[in-house]
């Protein structure tokens, strides 16, 4: 079960999802902050580090990629890193059944693609989930993927 909340301002979208993984905090957080572990369940993401600097790498297929700073992290605790024009932020806190993974997004208004970004991070959260559970990802529902879209549309740009 995941838990959506959808909310604007006059400059931002934002996004907060929230799931309990059976795994504990260290596993959670390595599958975050390590390319070994974040690739298993988010292919295109990399982690790299140059000088004092850490970076994700999107890789954007033929040998281009979007290079996103890392922001902030506590180990077993968060990480923040730019997605897009915006941040991407999970936290962890320990639950009786595992760890609680909170996704939280933000997102300029001006950015294009809103819906299709926040529902990818639906079906990522999702992915991170059932690798930690079950060591593989699971198969997509598009209608699953079309609803999550709509709900996102309808919360955020219908009046």
């Amino acid at each position: 079960m995941m838990e959506r909340n959808y909310s604007k301002d006059t400059k931002n979208a934002y996004q907060t999802l929230s799931t309990t993984i059976q795994a504990n905090k260290e596993e959670v957080f390595f599958h975050l902050a390590t390319t070994e572990g974040i690739s298993s369940w988010f292919p295109q993401l990399s982690i790299t580090k140059e000088k004092d600097a850490a970076f994700v790498l999107f890789d954007m297929g033929e040998d281009t990629f979007e290079k996103m700073s890392l922001v902030d992290y506590k180990t077993d605790d968060y990480i923040a890193f730019e997605w897009a024009a915006g941040k991407v932020e999970f936290q962890l806190e320990e639950v009786s059944e595992g760890t609680q993974l909170i996704l939280k997004e933000t997102l300029p208004l001006s950015f294009s693609a809103i819906p299709e970004d926040f529902t990818g991070w639906d079906v990522q959260m999702k992915n991170i989930k059932q690798v930690l559970e079950t060591g593989t990802v699971g198969k997509v529902d598009p209608s699953e993927i079309k609803k999550v879209k709509e709900t996102i549309k309808k919360n955020l740009f219908e009046d």
